[in-house]
């Protein structure tokens, strides 16, 4: 298995371009977005300034000004909100678990540049970056529930009726967290039969950590899950199918 690199990207052309293929993927012009972010009461909402967002995505020529547009953090949380999509899917490249051989880095600061996947998992609460930030780290973590859990799902549940839109992106969650147990479990073999680690920084005892980690993460997630669909079945004894996953 070759292990490839990319070249760095800096967050503003990260997001840059993220927002241009969610706007793409929902078939959306500028000015339609513009439109919905008034909606929302939310800047920006005029085109031109959302065209000169979307042109950070390329790397600007020394000496041109004007031309392209970071985007701030009020704006980037409605962007995602307009759009129907996580605000952590605008801030880092798209990587599927196919791709996880493929190293995309992303420079979260001006002087510490690593892979996309690091980023993700450090956003997501899963690792720390530096191992001296550990307690820190978990004790922040720890205030942050992740997902929802199943006190949640029965007060929602409790609070909606049948036929509320509630219901069904609950079924949604459910049915995407079963696909994102099955993906991370790919991700994690992949990781765990990469050959020649050693050879690209990564000592044995730096994998058995990582592998830890990802295995501790990935179990929490299939139980939450697991407990989720029992509970909606059992709430919703009329629809206990629902594309059961095996």
């Amino acid at each position: 298995m070759t292990n490839d690199r990319k070249p760095e990207k800096d967050l503003a052309q990260v997001f840059a371009c993220r927002l241009q293929e969610a706007r793409n993927a929902r078939g959306w012009s500028q000015q339609r977005l513009a439109d919905e972010m008034k909606k929302l009461g939310a800047k920006p909402d005029d085109r031109a300034t959302i065209t000169k967002i979307e042109r950070a995505a390329a790397p600007q020529p020394k000496g041109r000004k004007g031309e392209a547009r970071k985007v701030s953090l009020s704006e980037a949380v409605a962007f995602a909100v307009a759009l129907g999509v996580p605000l952590l899917s605008l801030l880092l490249p798209r990587q599927s678990a196919s791709q996880v051989a493929t190293i995309e880095e992303v420079a979260i600061a001006p002087q510490l540049t690593i892979p996309a996947f690091l980023a993700r998992a450090w956003m997501l609460g899963d690792l720390p970056l530096k191992s001296d930030d550990i307690a820190t780290y978990r004790e922040a973590r720890s205030s942050l529930p992740r997902h929802l859990t199943p006190v949640l799902v029965e007060w929602l549940l409790k609070q909606t009726s049948p036929t509320e839109p509630t219901r069904k992106a609950l079924w949604a969650y459910l049915e995407d967290g079963e696909l994102s147990v099955r993906e991370g479990e790919e991700v994690f073999r992949r990781f765990a039969e990469m050959p020649d680690l050693e050879k690209r920084g990564i000592d044995a005892e730096a994998k058995d950590a990582a592998t830890y980690y990802m295995d501790a993460a990935l179990s929490s997630r299939r139980d939450e899950i697991g407990g989720l669909r029992e509970l909606l079945e059992e709430l919703e004894p009329s629809t206990p199918s629902r594309g059961r996953k095996k």
